[in-house]
């Protein structure tokens, strides 16, 4: 049980570090080359939270379904 909580924990910073850079630059680019804010920031970071824990439960169910 241990060893799947720590294998989530790490295929959640993994997903963070990998979508990360993505969230960036689409915030760069619709903040200074848009000159728009982000429309209801508060949907956007619940969205991209749940794009971070849905790829990491995928992440996982595919090592596991694989090896």
């Amino acid at each position: 049980m241990l060893d799947f909580i720590i294998g989530l924990f790490e295929s959640f910073l993994a997903t963070v570090k990998d979508v990360a850079p993505i969230v960036l630059l689409i915030a760069f680019f619709q903040i200074l080359v848009l000159k728009k804010n982000i429309p209801d920031l508060r949907k956007v970071t619940l969205g991209v939270i749940f794009v971070i824990i849905g790829l990491s439960f995928f992440l996982i169910g595919l090592e596991r379904a694989l090896f």
